[in-house]
């Protein structure tokens, strides 16, 4: 599409009005509008004046002021997160602020290779509760939430997703080359007319990985820091972000210059099935210590195969397995969130599960060091269940890195705010969905987590 200018067509100024609205989560004012969308004043009004005709926007006001934002009626969003030990969704309004409770189930398996394609089933069942979550939360304006009203769906998996939105065989055979968005698509559908009801008419679902979700919130997040349009936001959008998500495995996104970086195949980004590194000393001391033949599991990855992966030795689920092994802690975690908590418990002294948490940052920093030499990132973030042990995690991988690293030229590594932990995949899935609430309303050509975001 062009760039509008005053004797630009209503169809372009409405369209670069709407998207402008829908990138800010509180709406924006007029003069914010006209200085994202480099249009004049009166040509904003004229895009305005089309988008109230089609009941698209609507005046707002809050704390910070009187703004214009879209409307109820320019599509809902919903985002759905499946991990390995829990799925949870919620819907969001076209602004991608949460409405209601997210739902959350426990799965009864931690290992994505046992995932088939029931899991539809059980991601409909979580998308209807979402809904009927959110019309729990009396925020609905006395209208019920319906499927109908969802424009977008994202569903973030556990495992790569190609550009196509169908995973990679050998992470999970049983999903291969399953039209998984149609077939969800059209199992909605299904369920809605047996209740009397119907899906919106150019609802678009999308799968993607979890890991990519994830980092696309979190740049979202960043830009939103900026005033819209000003020099600050031109600079931050030529940041390049990694994510690390740190849990039951380990999975990195990226984004360059505000493009996500997903490969052909959606395999970039797997820092877990790195061999893990060598046990090089800097100034004479050791990176870290770890003996194969004591603490690695006898098995292989059941991902890529290998036994001295870096995910079969440093990631939760390793740690979980190695606690068990050793039978060192009186009462050793069965799950990855048990390990978390037992951690987190100052009362306890938990020394031998510090112990391995430490020397697995301290592996999984010095394998960073490797992706940032190829990736180049200005800012690494850690999130997963890992990083809401806070600095007994971050501070030695933050050290193993800067000692493997890049002599002095280091970007900047943080740990994911300890609320948004267990929510920054969800947002991801609805910042990707959001990209789909295009007025007026036409399909985008290609997966919208590939697209840029710049």
């Amino acid at each position: 599409m062009s760039s509008p200018t005053g004797n630009g067509s209503s169809d372009d100024r409405a369209t670069v009005v709407a998207r402008a609205l829908a990138d800010s989560p509180a709406g924006l004012s007029r003069r914010e509008i006209a200085d994202v969308s480099h249009m004049s004043l009166p040509t904003v009004d004229r895009a305005l004046r089309e988008l109230r005709h089609l009941e698209l926007i609507e005046d707002h006001e809050d704390a910070a002021g009187a703004g214009i934002r879209l409307a109820r009626s320019a599509g809902l969003v919903l985002g759905v997160d499946v991990g390995r030990a829990h799925r949870r969704a919620s819907l969001a309004d076209p602004h991608g602020n949460l409405i209601g409770n997210e739902p959350a189930e426990p799965n009864s398996h931690d290992e994505p290779e046992q995932f088939t394609s029931t899991v539809l089933i059980r991601i409909a069942t979580l998308i209807e509760e979402a809904v009927a979550k959110a019309n729990e939360s009396e925020v609905n304006g006395h209208v019920p939430y319906s499927l109908h009203e969802i424009g977008a769906i994202t569903i973030g998996l556990p495992y790569p997703v190609g550009p196509d939105g169908t995973v990679v065989g050998m992470f999970a055979p049983d999903l291969t080359g399953l039209p998984l968005g149609a077939s969800l698509k059209g199992l909605l559908a299904e369920r809605a007319r047996r209740s009397g009801g119907s899906i919106h008419p150019r609802l678009q679902v999308w799968f993607a990985r979890d890991a990519d979700l994830g980092a696309r919130a979190l740049w979202r997040e960043h830009l939103q820091k900026y005033p819209a349009g000003s020099p600050e936001a031109s600079r931050a959008r030529r940041d390049s972000l990694l994510y690390l998500k740190a849990s039951h495995g380990l999975d990195a996104g990226m984004i360059c210059h505000g493009v996500p970086v997903t490969g052909a195949r959606g395999l970039a980004g797997q820092v877990g099935h790195m061999w893990l590194p060598q046990q090089e000393s800097q100034n004479g001391r050791l990176l870290y210590e770890f003996d194969p033949d004591r603490e690695a599991p006898e098995r292989g990855c059941p991902r890529c195969g290998r036994r001295l992966c870096v995910e079969n030795v440093a990631s939760g689920q390793a740690l979980v397995g190695l606690l068990q092994r050793q039978g060192s802690e009186p009462d050793s975690p069965e799950t990855v969130a048990d390990l978390v908590a037992l951690l987190n418990n100052q009362q306890a002294e938990r020394e031998a599960a510090r112990a391995a948490l430490r020397r697995a940052a301290a592996i999984i920093g010095v394998s960073l060091a490797d992706v940032a030499r190829l990736a180049d990132p200005s800012r690494i973030l850690i999130g997963g269940l890992l990083a809401a042990t806070g600095d007994t995690f971050i501070t030695p991988l933050r050290i193993a890195f800067a000692g493997a690293g890049l002599s002095g030229l280091d970007p900047k590594i943080r740990g994911v705010e300890p609320d948004e932990i267990r929510r920054v995949e969800l947002r991801g899935a609805i910042a990707v969905a959001l990209r789909c609430l295009r007025y007026p309303w036409e399909p985008i050509d290609k997966h919208p987590a590939s697209v840029s975001i710049a």
